[in-house]
């Protein structure tokens, strides 16, 4: 597109958001839920909020809605990594959903991909 956008997918940011300038902001399709699969925006803050760019006109146009700065994705997935160095993109999903939720890090063993489905100790009700 340009300079000030990049058209990517959301999976992309998940995996490498250090492969996207720190400055920018995640932009996903409004009313579409999240999917690791979907289309994504990775533009500069300036030019997706000003109806007058070309950028901002791209955004209001098609409804793509403010996520997250790219600076807090890094910080989502560092977290992550060092908690579970081989993470999935799965886990990787989940680590941001709950980061979005509760504006707080998750604890990797509090993600549902890191629980093991046959051990139900932290099951609700389970007085853990």
């Amino acid at each position: 597109m340009n300079d000030h956008v990049i058209r990517t997918g959301f999976r992309n940011v998940l995996l490498d958001p250090f492969g996207f300038p720190e400055t920018f902001v995640l932009y996903l399709q409004e009313g579409k839920g999240w999917a690791l699969e979907q289309d994504a925006l990775v533009i500069d803050p300036d030019q997706g909020e000003d109806p007058s760019t070309p950028v901002g006109q791209i955004v209001a146009k098609d409804k793509w809605q403010y996520i997250l700065e790219i600076a807090a994705m890094r910080s989502v997935n560092e977290n992550l990594l060092e908690q579970m160095p081989n993470a999935s993109v799965d886990t990787r999903f989940e680590a941001f959903q709950y980061f979005f939720e509760h504006d707080a890090f998750a604890a990797a063993i509090d993600l549902p991909s890191s629980q093991d489905p046959g051990d139900d100790s932290r099951a609700p009700g389970s007085g853990l």
